[in-house]
């Protein structure tokens, strides 16, 4: 009896981990590719900021779009800096609702944090070419 009932549980615990192992290994793999995407989503984003000098208003929702559509919750936050001067999140979405573009001047900084959650992820950035004029 006591070698069916060993025999018996080691079939149960190698049917688990079975199971077990492959969904975890996923659910890892699926968090990696998640950030990934919005590491090269919000990248492509800080990028073409970069080169163009400007923020407009169809670039940010584009790359809210594009980190929305993964299986984490995203928030980005945005910094620019011009001659020792801060501007933030807010005052850059201001400018986006008001004026539908937010502009940087060659030899500004540009700063862009990803959260997940209270999680740092990711952060770029870089100084503003301006390449577009």
């Amino acid at each position: 009896m006591s070698d069916a009932l060993s025999k018996v549980v080691a079939i149960i615990i190698c049917v688990m981990l079975m199971i077990i192992a492959p969904v975890m290994m996923n659910r890892i793999r699926g968090k990696q590719v998640s950030e990934m995407y919005a590491y090269s989503s919000v990248n492509e984003f800080v990028q073409n900021v970069r080169n163009t000098g400007n923020i407009t208003e169809d670039m940010y929702k584009k790359t809210l779009t594009m980190i929305s559509k993964t299986i984490n919750l995203y928030r980005i936050e945005i910094e620019h800096k011009s001659l020792g001067i801060c501007y933030y999140t807010d005052e850059i979405l201001s400018s986006l609702e008001t004026n539908g573009t937010y502009l940087l001047k060659r030899g500004d900084y540009i700063r862009v944090l990803v959260y997940r959650g209270d999680e740092l992820i990711s952060v770029n950035g870089g100084m503003i070419k301006d390449e577009a004029y």
